[in-house]
């Protein structure tokens, strides 16, 4: 199971997507990003993108500025 949260605590602290088990619940990995890009606000399991034999996640950061300003970006791991 994963979830995302972007502003997760304060406006100038970085959102974050967590994959947690479904087997006990514990957070498995946190995955974050710079403050203010809003990542974690939407995620989604993505099948096994990469062809590793693992299913990956993908991650929004809608304002990212990486290629623009808030231009967005999509985080796949």
């Amino acid at each position: 199971m994963s979830t995302g949260s972007s502003l997760w605590l304060s406006s100038s602290l970085p959102g974050a997507a967590r994959v947690f088990s479904g087997l006990h619940g514990g957070i498995l990995y946190t995955f974050d990003s710079s403050p203010l890009d809003d990542f974690g606000c939407a995620a989604a399991g993505a099948g096994d993108v990469n062809g590793d034999g693992f299913d990956d996640l993908i991650v929004g950061s809608w304002r990212n500025s990486s290629n623009g300003a808030a231009s967005g970006r999509a985080r796949i791991s």
